[in-house]
């Protein structure tokens, strides 16, 4: 078994935590690599393969990611291409995805020994078309597809259709498509349910909607979804996929929204329920 360490540097705690695994690893006799990038941050360290972005699917089993919920998405994106599964330890505060705590690594060493569950997460794709149908931007997500609006303090205005029947006319802030992984961040926070993991659905919950009866709906993740960009719009919307950097998403542009062909899939050596991990981490709020 050879496991790549994929940490986030920009994580403070980040060195300490990689190093900690590292020693469980090797206490356990467990091969372990570094991506050839990362590597000058731990001179001290001698992985025992230097890995690429373009060959790390023949040389990896396991993929840890260091740091929080954002590492451990980033992780997840690049992993799931090759079916590789992800094991998260928290080098951040909350981290609802990760699977250890930086004191639990000596638990890496059921990892040899076969002591672990792994589950598949759901994730979405979105494919961004310009008026005459030209695929402007296309990404896939593990937590959620945001539409926004811009700087001005605007409402903007959105109708989405699951299939060719009309969902709603938006008139709101912006709109959440989550999975149930991505149902406690941004989701959560726009007053939108918790989702089991496990659920095969997809929530749709609108963002400070200008309603009284507007809330989530939820969906079967079957379902194809198209967001218009109508040419009511006063203000600029944007689209963000797992927080990534915003693209516009101008006047007349629509966007379709599909459950991906690819599953992240998850690895946890501990025995933890989902409620177990949401009530220890809604403690610590």
């Amino acid at each position: 078994m050879i496991v790549t360490i994929y940490p986030n540097l920009t994580r403070e705690q980040a060195p300490v935590v990689t190093r900690r695994i590292v020693a469980s690893l090797t206490k356990y006799g467990i091969s372990w690599g570094l991506f050839d990038r990362t590597c000058a941050a731990f001179p001290d360290l001698t992985p025992d393969v230097v890995v690429t972005e373009d060959d790390f699917q023949n040389t990896t089993d396991v993929m840890i990611a260091v740091g929080g919920d954002g590492s451990m998405i980033r992780c997840a994106k690049l992993a799931c291409q090759y079916s590789i599964p992800v094991l998260g330890v928290n080098a951040g505060h909350l981290a609802y995805l990760t699977g250890l705590e930086n004191d639990e690594t000596d638990l890496l060493g059921k990892l040899p020994q076969g002591l672990f569950s792994r589950t598949d997460r759901t994730m979405l794709t979105v494919e961004v078309q310009s008026p005459d149908g030209t695929v402007v931007f296309q990404d896939e997500c593990l937590n959620d597809i945001v539409f926004a609006r811009g700087e001005q303090i605007k409402l903007c205005r959105l109708d989405v259709y699951c299939g060719t029947s009309l969902v709603n006319r938006y008139t709101s802030d912006g709109l959440i498509f989550a999975t149930p992984t991505g149902s406690t961040a941004y989701n959560l926070a726009a007053g939108g349910p918790i989702v089991d993991p496990g659920a095969d659905v997809v929530l749709l919950t609108p963002i400070c909607p200008h309603s009284l009866t507007e809330r989530t709906v939820i969906f079967s993740s079957d379902s194809a979804f198209t967001v218009e960009n109508t040419l009511r719009n006063t203000c600029a919307v944007s689209i963000s996929c797992d927080g990534e950097p915003a693209v516009s998403f101008p006047d007349g542009y629509r966007a379709v929204i599909r459950k991906s062909s690819h599953t992240a899939a998850f690895l946890s050596v501990k025995e933890d329920t989902f409620l177990d991990v949401l009530t220890q981490k809604m403690k610590r709020r």
